[in-house]
């Protein structure tokens, strides 16, 4: 994959439009009062700051699980299309190849919809107007491949085999498609300084290496085919881990191999895993990584909206966790456990 440079541009007025919208995000001390108020109260308080436009078009048309995603998913969504929309040409595509992770979700979620006849994929969707548009036009196709030809081919992937892989099986397509996108940002060249380049690739290699780490084991624990582990094709390349130390632990029992792994993970990204299911709970707490990597980037940096971005999407994170605690009538004691920092 040839390698894209991306010169990007200082710009204060972004910097500036981006102070605004810190200012709006919740403090540890809002969720701390957040989480003694019931559901209701909750969508109330956030109805009075700052999701009234997210709440307003979704509590008379959905309930449950599916209000809640629809309003966090609606207020991501304009989010990103306001941080893009008033980016500088130089910064957007910055943007918008970060933003290409959500696509990717959108396209997963249209084929979860599919496969359990959900005709209602609104919800789960994030995105502008116009990505949500194509995905709704993609749902009306009545076969999930045709689907997926037309939006990967809108995404700039190689529909044909984005189909080869979807025919393997849905891990493995979702494998392949995070496959691509880390790829992509990983052989995107940034420049602006070295400092602030230094910062966001750590951020991408730390996510990559984590990523890689959890797949391995899954594939170990799930004993998949040996042809499967061989060709490494799960895998992502440009990590810190090493592809040769997944190379040498083919042949270990998983909790020989995990030991190992859960050794290398600490070592390399900081993060202290108890089993595989902790594995994803490392993913989540990637955006706190970012979070400190990001700590010192300076205001009109292209990396601030970033950092600002990173910030955004863990409140929209533990705001689903609160509330789908509370809607399901969790103890208080515990939903503060699970929000914590």
């Amino acid at each position: 994959m040839k390698q894209r440079i991306l010169k990007l541009k200082k710009s204060p007025y972004e910097g500036a439009r981006t102070s605004v919208k810190y200012s709006r995000l919740f403090s540890e001390q809002t969720f701390s009062e957040l989480s003694k108020l019931s559901f209701t109260e909750i969508l109330k308080y956030l109805e009075e700051h700052g999701y009234k436009k997210s709440i307003d078009i979704s509590y008379l048309h959905y309930q449950g699980f599916y209000l809640i995603e629809q309003i966090l998913n609606d207020h991501m969504s304009e989010i990103y299309e306001k941080c893009i929309a008033t980016s500088c040409k130089e910064n957007k595509e910055l943007l918008e190849s970060y933003y290409q992770k959500y696509k990717i979700h959108n396209l997963l979620a249209l084929i979860r919809c599919k496969k359990a006849s959900e005709e209602d994929i609104l919800p789960f969707l994030i995105g502008d107007k116009r990505n949500k548009e194509k995905c709704l036009k993609a749902q009306e196709m009545g076969d999930s491949k045709e689907a997926i030809l037309y939006l990967t081919k809108k995404m700039g992937l190689d529909s044909q085999e984005c189909l080869i892989q979807y025919e393997k099986g849905l891990y493995e397509f979702e494998n392949f498609l995070y496959n691509q996108y880390y790829n992509t940002l990983a052989k995107c060249k940034v420049q602006y300084n070295k400092h602030d380049e230094n910062k966001y690739l750590k951020i991408i290699t730390h996510q990559i290496d984590l990523l890689n780490a959890r797949t391995f084991l899954r594939l170990k624990k799930e004993e998949v085919s040996e042809e499967s582990k061989d060709s490494f094709s799960f895998l992502i390349p440009s990590g810190d881990i090493p592809f040769s130390l997944f190379k040498d632990l083919e042949n270990k029992t998983f909790e020989e191999a995990f030991q190992i792994v859960k050794k290398v993970v600490k070592e390399e990204c900081g993060e202290e895993i108890a089993d595989l299911e902790d594995m994803d709970a490392a993913l989540m707490r990637a955006k706190i990584h970012a979070q400190k990597l990001l700590h010192s980037v300076q205001f009109g940096s292209p990396f601030y909206v970033m950092k600002y971005l990173f910030d955004a999407e863990r409140e929209v994170s533990r705001l689903r966790i609160l509330l789908k605690a509370k809607y399901l009538k969790v103890e208080d004691e515990k939903i503060a456990e699970l929000i914590r920092e």
